[in-house]
Formats: C-alpha cells, structure tokens, sequence
C-alpha cells in the first residue's frame, strides 16, 4: 500500500503518532535510506505508538499483497499495462503494475474523501514532535536531513496532485528514478500512451474497492456514518 491507503484504513484518531508510525517505513525508506537500523523497524525493541504503527504497516502491506483485490487488479492490468510498456520501451512492466496498483489506489480514495486527506495531512504535523525520539530509538544516522524532508512532504501536500493526471504519471516516473530503473523523464510518446491507460487503471482499481477493508468508524470507502 502507498502512504494514503495505510492512514485511511488503519488511522488512530487519538494517536498522532500512531499515525505516523503508519507511514514511516515508506517515508524511512524514501527520505533517508541506509541511514538507520531496519531491523530495529521491524523488531522495535520499545513498543510505542510510533513502533506500533510500524508494525501495522508491515502487516498491513503482507496482507494486501496477497489480498483478492491485488491479485485481481494485477490480472485485469498486466496485458494493457504490459503492451503499454512494451510499445513505449519502458522496461520492468511487472514492477510498474505494482506500483501503479498502490499509487492509483491513494488516489481513488483520496478522490473520494478529500476530507480524509485534510485530517492525514493535520495529524503528521501534530506528530512532528514525537519523531525525533523514535529516529534515535532506531539509531538514525541523520535526524536532520528526515526531519526537513518530511517537513518538505508535509507542506508541499504532494499527495493532492495525485488526482492529477499528469501529476501522477510524474510520481510514477520519479519512481522509476529513484530505482535506477530509468534515469530520463517520460518521452511524448511514452506519457501519451500512459495518459489513454489511466481510464483502465482508475476503472480497474475503483470496481474493486468492495474487496478492501471497510475503514474504522466510516461506513464502505470512507463515507461518514450516521
């Protein structure tokens, strides 16, 4: 899952940090990698709210990994996305396909509940003040660099412009940046035929959302309960 999904389907509303601690081994890993403990992640020797949500994001990315609705979006995507990239030259199809599953679903759910995104980005300010304590827990080499960079995440609200067509296709290429997968921007050519693929993915992702976990305390997909 991408940092959306994990807050939506797993967010404490009592617990800030909790809730950081939901994203944080993504946000670890993109931020400032080799530059702490991993397995001090994976097996905190503290338990707190922080270490807790760690360890509900692991378990949390297993399960969706193996879920009904991974493996069926995964299926109904791979000969469009597969041709797609192929025709264009964009090499790693299967490896796009998982990362186009996790970020288009952030941006269904973030389309559907704006609001949610309003309170995901309200409670990673407030829990800007137990992050430092947790990065020594986990021996990070550089507090710092984590801090401005997720202070960086926080104010550029860069998760808005994943409902953004091509906003979203310019994440999916820093992705692919980021794991020297490719090191140039998409081609004309390689954005267009992304573009015409878009309406594929949404519609791929957003007839399954029944199959993921229904959000605490909401009714189905976030809507609000009476």
């Amino acid at each position: 899952m991408n940092f959306f999904s994990h807050f939506f389907f797993d967010q404490n509303p009592s617990s800030p940090a909790y809730n950081f601690g939901l994203l944080a081994p993504d946000l670890l890993r993109n931020f400032t990698p080799k530059l702490y403990n991993k397995t001090l992640v994976s097996h905190p020797q503290e338990t707190m709210d922080i270490e807790r949500g760690c360890l509900q994001h692991l378990n949390r990315d297993k399960d969706f990994h193996n879920s009904v609705f991974f493996n069926e979006v995964y299926q109904e995507l791979r000969n469009p996305v597969r041709n797609v990239f192929i025709d264009t030259q964009i090499p790693r199809f299967w490896f796009g396909i998982h990362i186009i599953v996790e970020m288009w679903l952030d941006r269904l759910l973030i389309m559907k509940n704006p609001n949610q995104l309003e309170h995901f980005y309200h409670m990673l300010d407030h829990a800007k003040t137990d992050v430092p304590a947790f990065l020594d827990r986990i021996s990070h080499n550089d507090p710092k660099t984590f801090m401005i960079r997720f202070d960086r995440f926080i104010q550029s609200r860069y998760l808005e412009k994943y409902t953004i067509d091509l906003s979203i296709l310019y994440g999916l290429n820093q992705v692919f940046k980021s794991t020297r997968i490719m090191s140039d921007s998409w081609t004309k050519q390689q954005e267009q035929h992304l573009l015409e693929l878009i309406p594929v993915i949404d519609h791929a992702i957003d007839k399954r959302l029944f199959l993921l976990p229904i959000k605490r305390g909401s009714d189905e997909m976030g809507k609000p309960s009476k």
